[in-house]
């Protein structure tokens, strides 16, 4: 189906009519009510694809997909956004401008920024924030910065005994002299070495 004009081969439905009418435009609107039967979940835009039953290789599955057109000679834009949470959206008891589940396994990533421009985050950036600290430190708990199995910055309480690459550091969350508040791998498993800071 065709909304402005006819749709290209493999478009379901095409929008191509011009944006007009407001110095704010809005191409598409939901903005429903929601009846008080409606106690468990509302999806404003719910997506979900199967496969048909037969032997074929699909690439990809694109569930939200932004790209940039023509911008003619004559027009400029100012900023450009793939998706914004507005700084209203804080009206429940948790809020969250983006939500991932995935559970880790081989292949998997709840974020993944594949470009090599910025990433930039102007609030405080926690990792594991719920987990409790570790005796020894966990492999898992901690921020790698490498395609290096386990290399980063680990912590816990206690001396370490976690297995991890050499040059990582460990910090103590019990430390409490110049001599035991952070350690560097040494050998690329569980021999950490003392690294000695001021007062």
């Amino acid at each position: 189906m065709g909304i402005g004009g006819t749709p290209s081969a493999g478009q379901t439905l095409s929008l191509t009519k011009s944006v007009t009418g407001a110095v704010v435009s809005n191409v598409i609107v939901s903005s429903s009510t929601i009846a008080s039967d409606v106690t468990n979940s509302v999806r404003g835009y719910f997506s979900s694809f199967s496969t048909q039953a037969a032997a074929f290789t699909l690439s990809n599955i694109v569930h939200f997909y932004a790209t940039q057109s023509t911008i003619g000679a004559a027009s400029a834009v100012t900023n450009q956004y793939g998706f914004i949470a507005e700084s209203t959206l804080t009206g429940a008891t948790a809020n969250f401008g983006y939500l991932s589940n995935i559970a880790a396994a081989a292949n998997r990533y709840n974020f993944y920024a594949n470009g090599t421009a910025i990433n930039y985050f102007a609030g405080v950036v926690q990792t594991n924030a719920a987990t409790a600290i570790p005796a020894g430190g966990t492999a898992g708990a901690g921020v790698t910065v490498s395609s290096t199995a386990n290399f980063g910055v680990f912590f816990g309480s206690g001396a370490p005994t976690l297995s991890a690459a050499k040059g990582s550091l460990y910090l103590r969350s019990d430390g409490s002299t110049t001599t035991d508040r952070m350690y560097v791998n040494t050998n690329g498993s569980t021999t950490w070495t003392n690294v000695v800071t001021s007062a």
